[in-house]
């Protein structure tokens, strides 16, 4: 079977966590984690209440990306709707993959994208 087309991703709405930076190496300010359903943003939250987010794949130099993701494709080719794996910086993104994400990409099996996360 033909694998269908790689498609752009539809602006879609889910679930996030902001945090502060001060449990993280960039100093002071705040970045957004978690991205994904409600559950999956409560199951990682220390006491953090999940907002609604906005999320929408921009180019790989977009200045406004603020994220790094997965869009997986079926063993039929079908393309996933939804991003997985979102992370804010390619360090943690990268672990998912045990360090490598392009191989998978180049085998077919999804695409790596970059993402505008923003609360909405």
């Amino acid at each position: 079977m033909k694998p269908e087309p790689v498609m752009h991703l539809e602006p879609y709405d889910a679930w996030a966590l902001v945090r502060d930076h001060h449990h993280h190496s960039k100093g002071a300010g705040t970045y957004i984690s978690a991205v994904g359903s409600h559950f999956y943003a409560r199951t990682h939250s220390n006491s953090e209440e999940p907002v609604e987010v906005r999320v929408t794949e921009v180019e790989d130099d977009c200045e406004e990306a603020t994220h790094w993701g997965w869009v997986g494709r079926s063993r039929k080719g079908v393309w996933e709707t939804t991003a997985s794996m979102i992370w804010h910086e390619y360090v943690l993104f990268d672990m998912c993959f045990g360090g490598d994400p392009e191989k998978y990409a180049e085998d077919g099996q999804g695409r790596i994208v970059r993402l505008k996360v923003e609360v909405k």
